[in-house]
């Protein structure tokens, strides 16, 4: 795909979000990850995949499938379904647009469950929302008290039976531990 084609994807609303929010968004992922974007192409060539004319975010969540260092989380192991099914929006800065969602989470029992990666409009911050359960009768890899999840952290609501939850988009990839942003050559 070549830049033209990777600006009709924009022009033609095939995303949920402009290029300034995808991108914007890559770049905290990026960061999260311990890498800046002038280092994607190295990290995609490391993985086989390396696609300059494609946008920033699809490649982005390419290599963050690939390093991470829980691929359940966003990506298959093993066959498994991923716990999460990342979207990409623009939000107010009163979590008005994600809120609208709330009462279609209740619904959600099964994996993979919504998390969105945000751009907070007319700034420079992204912000991911996702569901953590808080029932104690239930073990989930999305508890409350999960090991992968760390301060700071707001809990946006109530919706049975999880918490809406909200941290910064750096954090939030940080939080999960040690990305493999090269892999090693065999």
């Amino acid at each position: 795909m070549g830049w033209q084609e990777a600006k009709k994807r924009y022009d033609l609303g095939e995303t949920a979000a402009s290029q300034k929010v995808e991108d914007l968004v890559a770049r905290r992922v990026i960061r999260g990850m311990g890498g800046v974007e002038r280092q994607l192409p190295q990290f995609e060539r490391s993985y086989g995949f390396y696609s300059p004319d494609s946008a920033l975010w699809p490649r982005t969540f390419a290599v963050l499938q690939a390093a991470h260092p829980c691929s359940w989380l966003f990506g298959t192991a093993g066959g498994s379904v991923a716990l999460w099914e990342p979207q990409v929006i623009e939000v107010d800065a009163h979590h008005k647009a994600i809120m609208e969602y709330a009462e279609s989470f209740t619904a959600l029992t099964k994996p993979p469950y919504p998390v969105f990666f945000t751009r907070v409009k007319d700034t420079q911050i992204s912000l991911v929302y996702y569901l953590v359960r808080h029932d104690l009768a239930d073990a989930h890899s999305a508890h409350v008290t999960a090991p992968w999840l760390v301060p700071p952290v707001q809990f946006l609501a109530s919706i049975e039976p999880w918490w809406l939850a909200v941290q910064e988009t750096e954090h939030f990839i940080k939080q999960f531990g040690t990305y493999k942003l090269l892999r090693e050559q065999e």
